[in-house]
């Protein structure tokens, strides 16, 4: 019964168990993201590519001394689309999908929405040490339930 019911959602097995690597990508692609944000800040180029959002001052193409700002931008954009064609796999799935991972993976996806809210505003709040740490902490957050996302659906579908 359950695999007919993914089958019908999916349409094949192999979607399905898309969302196991995809989950690991995901989470791993949040912590990089965090990582090139910490390098940006601790090298003090958080301005580097101006206050506008969400693309850069200076355009679509990078300068050397935007460089890593950017990176850190479009790599941003990037992990929110993995989060959420995460979701939306889980979403799509719930009918099998453990609901805790469905849930985490839908928190996941809220918290980058207000992720996305708040770089925009600790650009143009031109770094507010207080912004920049709720940023920072909500960054940890959306890794913790990205993470948790990935642990659960590999649990899952440990075959």
């Amino acid at each position: 019964k359950y695999m007919n019911s993914i089958l019908a959602t999916f349409g094949s097995a192999s979607k399905m168990m898309a969302i196991k690597p995809l989950s690991i990508i995901t989470a791993t692609s949040v912590y990089i993201l965090i990582y090139i944000g910490g390098v940006v800040a601790r090298s003090g180029l958080g301005l580097s590519a101006g206050i506008e959002w969400p693309l850069p001052s200076d355009g679509l193409l990078p300068t050397a001394e935007n460089f890593l700002e950017y990176l850190h931008r479009a790599l941003s954009g990037i992990v929110g689309l993995l989060i959420l064609t995460t979701a939306v796999i889980a979403y799509r799935g719930r009918n099998w999908i453990n609901r805790t991972a469905l849930v985490t993976s839908i928190l996941t996806l809220i918290l980058v929405a207000l992720q996305i809210l708040l770089g925009m505003f600790v650009l143009q709040s031109y770094l507010n040490p207080i912004v920049v740490a709720t940023h920072n902490n909500l960054a940890s957050l959306i890794f913790a339930t990205s993470l948790v996302t990935a642990i659960l659906v590999n649990i899952q579908f440990k075959k």
